[in-house]
């Protein structure tokens, strides 16, 4: 831990705002995987209590890393990937719940919301690994029926911040439809609209509308951001396949769509709107076994 980097002669100026600078190794059997490295506008301003809870971090870290090389040996086990990803995430969850309690001590200001907010965003991101995991092993449930009227109403809901922040507008027009279908319901929603909050300019709409059918129903959600290209739209639903590296996520959303919808024995598939704009469809039967 360099308290005063200006002081320390083996200190190398990669950021002029940097003052102090606590690095952390990470280490597999023994050998340097990598550091984390956290620095500080502020001189002196990690605490021992910083330190301890930094490198308690460190330690869970190596322990998932340590799981991940296992996993690396049964990546073609598809049962296992789902128990290793499990107990990854099972490892970061309790260092990540400490982190999030530390950010709510006295004197933490502004740094509060961005610890939050990271917390946040990693806890995503396991959550999503480890559904897409569970859905690629072979998910198994007693379906229910539920009204998708709903669903899609409490969904949006949950994105009110999300969509204030962009002030954009939701129009839905949706009848209550009743299909047998899976918890995942909501997962298949709840990804396509993140990502089209995420591509929507802002004070732009976003419109929900369905179409009902004999044995199924469709729901579309369009929204005005750019135009998928046609050779994106082939591949878009795969895993780690995202429009552009400078739009941040985890490339896993889309792809979980995909499988939560298969799984219904429906299809999913986006399509340009003639008025601008895109167009994610989503057709899933009333009853589960019907195409």
């Amino acid at each position: 831990y360099v308290k005063d980097v200006s002081k320390d002669p083996r200190y190398h100026e990669h950021f002029k705002e940097t003052k102090s600078e606590l690095v952390i190794p990470i280490l597999t059997d023994g050998k340097l995987f990598g550091v984390l490295d956290f620095q500080s506008n502020e001189i002196d301003f990690f605490s021992p209590e910083d330190i301890l809870l930094l490198g308690s971090l460190r330690d869970q870290i190596e322990i998932a890393l340590k799981n991940s090389y296992l996993y690396e040996k049964v990546k073609n086990e598809k049962k296992m990937q789902e128990f290793f990803i499990s107990m990854i995430s099972h490892d970061l969850k309790t260092p990540l719940q400490l982190i999030m309690g530390y950010s709510d001590l006295p004197g933490k200001g502004e740094y509060s919301e961005i610890i939050k907010d990271n917390v946040k965003k990693i806890n995503d991101i396991l959550n999503k690994a480890r559904l897409y995991s569970k859905l690629e092993a072979g998910y198994s449930e007693i379906p229910e029926k539920r009204n998708i009227n709903q669903v899609i109403k409490n969904l949006v809901k949950n994105f009110k911040g999300e969509l204030n922040k962009k002030n954009i507008e939701v129009v839905m027009n949706l009848r209550d439809l009743y299909i047998q279908s899976f918890s995942v319901l909501e997962n298949i929603f709840q990804n396509i609209l993140e990502n089209s909050i995420k591509y929507a300019p802002e004070n732009s709409k976003i419109e929900i509308y369905s179409e009902n059918g004999k044995k199924y129903i469709i729901v579309n959600i369009k929204n005005y951001g750019p135009k998928i290209p046609d050779e994106m739209k082939k591949v878009i639903f795969e895993k780690f396949k995202r429009l552009d590296s400078e739009t941040k996520g985890t490339g896993i959303g889309l792809a979980i769509v995909k499988e939560a919808v298969e799984l219904h024995g429906g299809r999913v598939w986006v399509e340009d709107s003639p008025d601008g704009g895109t167009v994610f469809r989503v057709k899933l039967p009333k009853k589960i076994g019907n195409v």
